[in-house]
């Protein structure tokens, strides 16, 4: 094999050993994974009691049969769903490392696998937002080839995935600062960032007019950011904040804020923290001991129904 040429599936099962081989079929595109899948059901009558506990056993494990079970308990509880999902993605690099494949694919996986994992609120418009924490700001001082290589996954992504988000009537918007987009982690002219900044508006420029879901690119961003924001619009309205009520200063706040508060903040990989994700104090949190390239849309859906069964009493 040459080392231009990416791992086939063959090869990343054979050098993972049998314990991956739900990673390897993760690489397998959507719609051929889904199209399998619906066939493996399709040839089981499982309600005629012809085929084995085993072979049963392994259709209730079917990421396919979970995701529709949870949808279905989804429905019932429909007026519990959270208005505003964050979605802090994880894991990229590690499962890489696991895969046998470079980092920037692993980023590449992860989009993929977590588009895939978008279709879960196709049908609840009662999730009105769902915000990417594509890049933090402490990102920005991490690893110096890692920024170039995450954007051109971004990039690559909003430009094959738009059209598909526009048909569905997500609408497509950024927050976070631009500036610093266009320069590496040292301050020289990024080309990547150039190229992310031009895709991220014509993506916003082409959903702008759908009222489908939000999907919120969170790029560069982070508390600091927001706290910018604040003291910015305290000052142009030549308000002191010890001398303010409570009710100005949450106006002004509300004025500053780029995102809507998070109702549920999920994060992928098991990591249990939330990296400063601004405004997450009074969220609900939910914990996936998945890496973001080996994650299912079931999963999603199940961090949604975990968030339906508590009982959130808001301090009383």
């Amino acid at each position: 094999m040459k080392e231009t040429e990416a791992p086939s599936y063959k090869d990343l099962f054979v050098r993972a050993g049998r314990r991956m081989a739900k990673q390897v079929w993760d690489r397998v595109p959507s719609n051929w994974k889904l199209e399998a899948a619906r066939l493996a059901i399709n040839t089981t009558d499982y309600s005629n009691g012809n085929s084995t506990p085993e072979a049963q056993g392994k259709a209730e494990q079917d990421p396919e049969v979970l995701l529709q079970q949870k949808l279905s308990e989804l429905r019932l509880v429909r007026d519990r769903l959270p208005e505003t999902v964050v979605i802090i993605p994880d894991g990229n690099r590690r499962e890489g490392k696991n895969l046998g494949i470079s980092d920037e694919e692993a980023h590449d996986l992860g989009a993929r696998m977590l588009y895939d994992s978008l279709r879960v609120f196709e049908e609840f418009t009662e999730v009105k937002n769902v915000i990417l924490w594509a890049w933090s700001e402490d990102n920005e001082t991490g690893r110096p080839n890692q920024k170039a290589g995450v954007f051109r996954v971004l990039t690559k992504n909003l430009r094959e995935l738009t059209p598909d988000l526009h048909r569905k009537k997500a609408r497509i918007k950024r927050a976070g600062r631009v500036g610093r987009l266009r320069t590496d982690i040292h301050g020289n002219p990024l080309p990547d960032g150039d190229a992310l900044i031009q895709e991220i508006e014509r993506s916003e420029g082409v959903t702008k007019d759908n009222d489908g879901v939000n999907i919120i690119l969170a790029i560069d961003y982070g508390e600091r950011y927001e706290r910018r924001r604040y003291s910015e619009e305290l000052k142009r309205c030549s308000i002191d904040p010890d001398f303010a009520s409570d009710e100005e200063l949450e106006a002004v706040q509300d004025r500053s804020r780029e995102i809507p508060i998070p109702d549920l903040v999920v994060r992928t990989s098991g990591e249990k923290r939330l990296s400063r994700f601004p405004f997450s104090n009074a969220a609900e949190l939910v914990f996936i001991d998945t890496n973001l390239p080996a994650i299912q849309p079931f999963q999603i859906a199940q961090a949604l129904k975990e968030y339906t069964d508590r009982d959130r009493r808001g301090g009383r």
